[in-house]
């Protein structure tokens, strides 16, 4: 459990950043709330897969380097 604590909460701050970024960047164009809401739906998704796999990545990277050690 203490190996996820650090990448959750780097993912979770990233997440609520960013896809608060896109949200009022939209909503400040004037764009419907559907629209808003889409994209802040689609951020999300986007985002969260992309953090899971780059910390995917790193942890077997980390782990590969340590047993090369």
């Amino acid at each position: 459990m203490e190996d996820h604590i650090e990448p959750a909460i780097y993912g979770v701050t990233d997440g609520i950043i960013t896809t608060f970024a896109v949200v009022t960047d939209v909503a400040g164009a004037f764009l419907s709330p559907k629209i808003v809401l889409i994209l802040g739906l689609a951020n999300l998704l986007v985002d969260g897969s992309s953090m899971a796999a780059g910390d995917y990545l790193s942890t077997e990277s980390r782990i590969d380097y340590e047993r090369s050690e």
